[in-house]
């Protein structure tokens, strides 16, 4: 994966920042929106046999939640409405029963161009850079230093708050998606990061260094059938 931008966003291998992406996003009608609440409430309410056991186990209501978005979606932006759906889904803490964005946001990543992986050391965990992607030249940020904040929040609270954010029906599974999603957002089934970049403080051991890093955005190819 390249960081480096290309002059059409919308193509097959594009890569472009978050913000020039969002401004190709488009709005869904309002029977486009109701359409796709109708659809999520025979799924879930008709279809969806996990039901009893997900509304005891997290002390969501999927169908009330969808009820009432059909009521008071007009007044929402595109943001916010696919925001609510997003939520309703993942409060199922169910990987196999998702919501999708429409396009343009399905087969897009958003990522920040570097992998973030944890070992434990002490017992304690430590969460280090294991990969930069081409087109990212920082003689500092690089392969072995330790992430230790992400936006000025301390890296293992980070990962808490983004794990809400994401699927995973046990905390180490919940765990492990807030730790990938840090850096990488398959925008199919998570919402854009809400910042146009991030703040990444690190250290090599002896010198505690920040960089700023933009998000960007990149169209993969598709899948072999």
């Amino acid at each position: 994966m390249s960081t480096q931008p290309t002059s059409d966003p919308t193509a097959i291998g594009a890569t472009t920042s978050l913000r020039e992406f969002l401004t190709t996003a488009g709005t869904l009608t309002k029977a486009q929106r109701e359409l796709l609440i109708d659809q999520a409430l025979t799924l879930i309410s008709g279809v969806y046999v996990h039901l009893p056991l997900k509304r005891a186990m997290h002390a969501v209501d999927p169908v009330q939640s969808l009820r009432l978005l059909r009521r008071r979606h007009e007044g929402m932006s595109e943001r916010e409405f696919h925001d609510e759906l997003l939520a309703i889904f993942i409060g199922l803490r169910d990987l196999h029963t998702k919501y999708e964005l429409p396009a343009p946001f399905a087969g897009r990543i958003a990522f920040l161009p570097l992998l973030i992986e944890e070992f434990h050391e002490n017992g304690r965990p430590k969460y280090v850079v294991t990969k930069v992607f081409a087109g990212f030249d920082d003689p500092n940020l690089k392969a072995g230093v330790e992430i230790t904040h992400f936006n000025g929040v301390p890296i293992d609270r980070a990962i808490e708050v983004n794990a809400a954010r994401q699927g995973g029906s046990n905390p180490d599974a919940s765990h492990a998606r807030g730790l990938e999603g840090l850096t990488i957002r398959p925008m199919a089934y998570t919402a854009p990061p809400d910042e146009e970049w991030v703040i990444v403080g690190f250290t090599d051991g002896a010198t505690a260094r920040e960089k700023r890093i933009p998000w960007s955005v990149f169209a993969p190819e598709p899948s072999p059938v």
